[in-house]
């Protein structure tokens, strides 16, 4: 009725006569295992008035019932490709039911039809409610799980993707792979238990006997802490790293000061100080140890360090010292201890800065007496320009005024200056030329742009005025007969020549 090729309108499973072959073939293997199932049991039913010996008896009719489950097995084994592609596609919707049924049904099959078998050839008939109950139960827990994991790798993939605007998107793809962890642990812990009281299996009664329940309650206690001092790091880490990486309305970051930039990070280092320590205290309790002692040990250990490493302690006072003051930030431009650059990272006790050649210095606290920063609240550029000494100076300075006033127009300079062009006056008189110093108020950090594009302003200004900018010279005076006479312009240097 079902499969029978030569009587193609009497089929229930519709066949295209393309398949003939293959569906003989089917045909020849369920005629073959269903006729060797009514043979045995019309045989092993009916051959007790023969008085055969119960061993025999018995082992024939397992022997019988192995050649039947080897049949299934081979059955299964043939057609696995196909079944495998009908469930993947000829189901219609569900993709993710069919997805798990196409990866688990084979295992399961084979389990099941062996397990069949041993319960019958044991005689444990008890057994069979068990094997289908705990059969269909596994594979109701095992969907809702598949179903679940998916569902929630979907949702962390979709919270960790968003775009770079979003700043929570960004500080959970820190943890995005320690999350996919957890999740995983949680449900394949919560699976395996929900599957142990499908099948009947007292874990409970197991780990009441493997474990006391002195340990359990430790190991609980454990977990907690753990999972408290956890979720605290991640909440303040994400808190922290949102807020550095706040965008406006326009998609712009909001620019945070450089003492919250500083400052925070070494927050974070303290409050993992901190959470650590409670951390292992919990876990000095719950082992067994009493704390009091070895925090007085520690203590002890504390002030011995503290005599030894005294250049440790100077670092660290010192540091937390210019942390509070403020002295010096990240991004700052600074001398210290006779190295400049930019502040790159600053620990408890160390100080690491970048100089303009690329080398990183790392300066502990101990050694800065004094700094020298350059880019707090606001910035002078100075300027010392030189003239020839047979320039009009009332001239020169009125020149440079002017062009301190169209320099506060300059569209790429202008916005940076707090002040218009300071005159201070004729600073020096030396040797070639009349010193002029002047200078600007500024933005900090735009000091040294400013100053070469004004310093280049004024060379072409200079320039097309005709007003000298002297070189060094000097003046020979050749001794001849005890005289010292002027060398003739013929002998004299000539002027060194400008580096191109």
């Amino acid at each position: 009725v079902l499969l029978r090729p030569d009587l193609p309108k009497a089929r229930i499973l519709q066949r295209r006569e393309t398949d003939a072959d293959e569906v003989w073939e089917l045909y020849r293997r369920c005629v073959w295992l269903v006729g060797s199932g009514l043979i045995g049991w019309s045989i092993f039913d009916n051959i007790e008035p023969l008085r055969i010996p119960d061993g025999i008896f018995k082992g024939v009719e397992r022997i019988w019932g192995l050649i039947i489950l080897s049949q299934v097995i081979a059955l299964i084994l043939a057609y696995r490709g196909k079944i495998t592609a009908w469930i993947s596609v000829s189901m219609g919707r569900l993709p993710m039911l069919r997805t798990v049924l196409a990866q688990t049904w084979l295992p399961v099959v084979l389990l099941y039809a062996i397990s069949t078998y041993l319960i019958w050839s044991l005689e444990i008939y008890d057994s069979f409610t068990l094997l289908w109950q705990g059969g269909l139960g596994s594979i109701l827990v095992l969907l809702i799980a598949q179903t679940l994991s998916q569902l929630l790798n979907r949702q962390l993939q979709r919270l960790t993707s968003q775009e770079a605007t979003t700043s929570l998107g960004a500080a959970l793809q820190r943890y995005a792979g320690g999350l996919r962890v957890i999740v995983g642990l949680a449900l394949y812990g919560g699976t395996a238990v929900v599957l142990a009281q499908v099948w009947g299996i007292p874990l409970e009664a197991w780990l009441a006997r493997v474990l006391s329940g002195a340990t359990i309650a430790a190991i609980g206690d454990v977990l907690l802490v753990a999972a408290l001092c956890a979720g605290i790091w991640i909440a303040i880490d994400v808190a922290i790293l949102t807020f550095l990486t706040t965008r406006d309305e326009n998609g712009r970051p909001v620019e945070r000061t450089a003492r919250t930039r500083t400052l925070l990070p070494l927050f974070q280092t303290v409050l993992f100080v901190m959470l650590a320590i409670v951390l292992l205290a919990t876990l000095s309790t719950s082992v067994g140890l009493d704390v009091g002692p070895l925090l007085a040990t520690a203590g002890v250990v504390g002030i011995a360090i503290g005599f030894g490493a005294q250049k440790l302690v100077q670092d660290i006072i010192t540091g937390l010292f210019m942390l509070f003051q403020n002295t010096i930030n990240v991004g700052d431009v600074v001398e210290v201890a006779g190295h400049g650059g930019t502040v790159e990272r600053i620990s408890v006790r160390t100080l690491e800065l970048r100089d303009l050649e690329g080398a990183l210095h790392t300066i502990p606290f101990s050694a800065v007496t004094t700094v020298k920063n350059k880019t707090r609240d606001f910035a002078f550029a100075m300027f010392d320009i030189g003239v020839a000494y047979s320039e009009n100076i009332e001239q020169v300075i009125e020149v440079l005024l002017h062009l301190g006033a169209e320099f506060e127009r300059n569209p790429t300079h202008g916005p940076n200056l707090l002040s218009s062009l300071e005159m201070l006056g004729v600073e020096q008189l030396g040797d070639n030329s009349v010193v002029i110093r002047c200078r600007f108020k500024l933005r900090p950090m735009t000091q040294w742009a400013v100053r070469r594009g004004f310093l280049a302003a004024v060379k072409q200004r200079f320039d097309e005025l005709g007003i000298s900018i002297p070189f060094p010279q000097r003046t020979l005076h050749i001794a001849t007969g005890g005289l010292a006479v002027p060398a003739t312009p013929d002998s004299a240097i000539p002027p060194p020549k400008e580096a191109s």
